[in-house]
């Protein structure tokens, strides 16, 4: 009845697989766990790749399917790598690529903009069934995008062999992992950032620091002062500057340019 929806998934050949509300329930807990889970992986000092392999088991764990791919877009845009995974043949992890347009379920979700789902690979006409998923026997799945500083990182889906309906619950939580993993990039990117920064303030004040040491020992030794400046412009370049130049005044004002 309409005050007791039922909800389901299609499995292989068609049989319903009907959810109580009790098991509703606990597959919602189940993803905000899995969730909370990679949230403190993600703030964690773990590398983002072993967050993309923590995220891809989760979501085959989670969703219980066969196959979890994370793909990363190249940069030129044209194909995506198989940047993480599970259940993929050994080798594909990091080698195998799909095309970043009509020729996969991830280029389609890149074009569309939006998740992507597949009921039947072998009657889908949006998009060709790439290899990486002909190969494995994939029959049904979700894919979306991962968006990182709002440009699309790459494609995170779900894939199984049997013929499955995935659900609103199921699509949101891909989503959120998505938006998760997109977010722990963004924070990497901005803490690199703000250590190659600190890092070059660093350099440049030790820079500082061993210029003025070595040239109060230099100029210290010379009494004449034309050659003293001389010798000062000589080491700021390139120590502290791309160039330099003296003038002095000499005595009834005259300027004169010593290097």
């Amino acid at each position: 009845s309409s005050q007791n929806p039922q909800k389901f998934r299609l499995l292989e050949g068609g049989a319903e697989d009907r959810r109580t509300p009790e098991e509703e329930l606990k597959a919602r807990v189940r993803y905000q766990e899995a969730l909370v889970g990679l949230g403190k992986s993600a703030l964690s000092e773990a590398n983002s790749w072993d967050l993309l392999d923590e995220a891809a088991r989760v979501v085959a764990e989670v969703l219980s399917v066969e196959y979890c791919k994370i793909l990363e877009l190249s940069p030129d845009g044209t194909e995506l790598l198989l940047r993480a995974g599970v259940g993929w043949k050994e080798g594909y992890v990091g080698g195998a690529t799909v095309g970043a347009n009509l020729e996969s379920q991830a280029g389609y979700a890149l074009i569309s903009g939006g998740p992507v789902v597949v009921e039947d690979l072998g009657r889908e006409d949006r998009f060709n069934g790439p290899p990486l998923l002909l190969e494995h026997g994939v029959v049904s799945g979700i894919s979306t995008i991962i968006y990182v500083n709002g440009h699309p990182y790459g494609v995170v889906g779900a894939h199984t062999k049997r013929k499955r309906q995935f659900n609103d619950e199921e699509i949101s939580f891909l989503k959120d992992v998505a938006e998760l993993l997109g977010a722990a990039m963004e924070r990497r990117q901005t803490e690199e950032t703000a250590r190659s920064t600190i890092g070059e303030r660093a350099r440049a004040a030790r820079r500082r620091l061993v210029f003025l040491a070595e040239a109060n020992a230099v100029l210290s030794t010379s009494m004449d002062y034309t050659t003293t400046l001389k010798t000062a412009a000589r080491m700021a370049v390139p120590a502290i500057a791309n160039w330099c130049f003296t003038d002095v005044v000499e005595p009834g004002g005259l300027i004169r340019r010593v290097t």
